[in-house]
């Protein structure tokens, strides 16, 4: 229970689209806060991502992922905001790279490319990446 008499329900959740994930919900009584994680989670397990066609290019999938995934996504308008930067910076310099690759060489040509060293840019280009080749299966 919160301070102002509210519950909430928190879980850990398996987003088909967006892998682990925690869902939070409230309610004016336990049951009613545990019913809506229910319900998030229930909704959230019918997504599926979209098959994807053959990639030549990093690029490519990465074009496809933002035009066929990333809507299904819902994501606020500050994180939308901040994807399209991290978008910029890897359509600058993963776009040309060749796939599909085994994981290990392609995460050795991602680390070989300049990248921020670190912060929250580095975070958001390395997850973009990471959801880009989950959803575009680049290493099944």
């Amino acid at each position: 229970m919160r301070p102002l008499g509210e519950y909430v329900a928190v879980t850990r959740f398996n987003d088909p689209l967006e892998g682990l994930q925690q869902i939070r919900r409230y309610g004016s009584t336990a049951d009613e806060a545990v019913s809506a994680v229910k319900a998030v989670c229930a909704e959230r397990s019918q997504r599926t991502t979209p098959t994807p066609p053959p990639f030549g290019t990093f690029g490519d999938a990465v074009e496809w992922w933002w035009k066929a995934v990333r809507p299904m996504l819902q994501w606020s308008v500050a994180t939308e905001r901040n994807y399209v930067f991290a978008r910029q910076h890897v359509d600058r310099t993963l776009s040309p790279l060749l796939v599909p690759l085994p994981r290990d060489e392609f995460e050795a040509l991602v680390d070989s490319v300049d990248l921020p060293p670190r912060g929250r840019t580095r975070s958001l280009i390395a997850n973009l990446i990471e959801l880009v080749a989950r959803h575009a299966r680049l290493f099944d």
